[in-house]
This record gives structure tokens, C-alpha cells and sequence, in this order.
């Protein structure tokens, strides 16, 4: 799926600023390398999922999350993957 503008490309500046303030966007899209799309919302999920596990003090973040965290969008699991690990 992609957006309706195409990428965006940040300064370094506001890349780290981007990236502080809106933690759950995946980082391909901060540097405006690539749109939004499922690998990035991926990890996003993954992104709510460990603010969940830190704020609950559930313990160690599940091994999907953590791939789900991936910096490089092609290590990321596929929604059915996660799905078949939490259910």
C-alpha cells in the first residue's frame, strides 16, 4: 500500500527530531528511503507492542516483537507470523 505523496525526504535535523517525537513510525519512512506499507506498519505494531510490555512491566519483549523492530524492513515478520505467535 502506498502513500498518496510518495516518500518524503527529511534534513538529518529533522530526521532525529521526526524519530524522537513519533517513535512508532518506521525508520525507512523517517529518512523518506521508502513509503508507508506493511512491513512499516509492522513496526509500528511492534512499536505498541513493546510501549505495552515496558508500561505493564510484562518482562522480556517476545522474540516477534523484537523482529517486528527490525531497522531493515525485509528481517520483519509477516502479519501471519505474528499472528500464529500471540494466538
Amino acid at each position: 500500500m502506498s502513500g498518496a505523496r510518495g516518500p518524503r525526504s527529511f534534513s538529518v535535523e529533522r530526521q532525529r527530531k521526526y524519530a524522537t517525537e513519533f517513535p512508532h513510525i518506521a525508520p525507512e519512512i523517517v529518512s523518506g528511503v521508502k513509503e508507508q506499507s506493511t512491513t512499516s506498519d509492522i513496526f509500528s505494531l511492534g512499536k505498541i507492542g513493546e510501549t505495552i510490555f515496558r508500561k505493564a512491566e510484562l518482562g522480556r519483549l517476545p522474540l516477534i516483537l523484537v523482529q517486528a523492530l527490525n531497522s531493515d524492513p525485509t528481517k520483519r515478520p509477516g502479519l501471519d507470523k505474528i499472528v500464529s505467535e500471540i494466538v
